[in-house]
């Protein structure tokens, strides 16, 4: 029974090495994409699921994304909120209450890989074990990236990626309490020439606004 677990073990062990050099070069193909991806624009479907609470959350909205830093992501449903980064400082507009927090110094390298492969910063197979992931829910090729920090601020991130283009499809991050944030990504448009203005964000009239340190 030893020998024969042993040379099950060992027939095991090409495939495990194959598996992982296929991970590496799809993470290497993903940091590549968003490399050259100066600009990139795209409607979003979030999916939040609350693990002890067994609640799911459905929001929609859409994502603009331009070099160096700048990210406009605006929630439609179920409520409208505007989540705007110019460069320098980050704004959150909750249109309901019509209040605004403001962060005047905010440099995208405060965010976590999750974010920041978006503009090609970073390096994932520095930041994180891969691994290829068996996600039919997700979809046909999908990499488990395992953050190699413990103060990332969450446990898996899953890429549903585009084998050919090296484009993510779909994202799922689970925090340290299991809760999953899955987000889909469709009508995306790579390079289309986003101006920078689509980034200032003009604080509403009468809104109350709130300076974070």
């Amino acid at each position: 029974m030893r020998w024969l677990s042993m040379a099950l073990l060992l027939s095991l062990a090409p495939l495990a090495r194959a598996q992982s050099v296929q991970a590496t070069k799809l993470a290497e193909k993903v940091q590549r994409f968003y490399e050259r991806t100066r600009d990139l624009s795209a409607d979003v479907s979030q999916t939040y699921k609350y693990s002890a609470q067994s609640y799911t959350m459905h929001a929609t909205g859409t994502m603009l994304l331009k070099k160096p830093g700048m990210l406009r992501w605006t929630v439609a449903k179920p409520y409208p909120k505007q989540y705007v980064l110019d460069g320098k400082a980050l704004y959150i507009y909750d249109a309901d209450e019509n209040e605004v927090l403001v962060q005047r110094h905010f440099s995208a390298d405060k965010l976590s890989g999750a974010i920041t492969f978006l503009w090609g910063k970073g390096r994932l197979t520095r930041e994180f074990q891969v691994a290829l992931a068996n996600r039919p829910d997700l979809g046909k090729t999908v990499l488990e990236l395992t953050p190699k920090k413990s103060e990332s601020g969450f446990r898996k991130l899953f890429f549903a990626v585009d084998p050919k283009t090296g484009m993510v499809e779909k994202s799922v991050v689970i925090d340290p309490e299991g809760n999953e944030n899955e987000m889909t990504f469709t009508h995306v448009k790579i390079n289309s020439g986003v101006p920078a203005s689509r980034f200032r964000f003009q604080i509403p009239k009468g809104a109350t606004v709130t300076e974070q340190p």
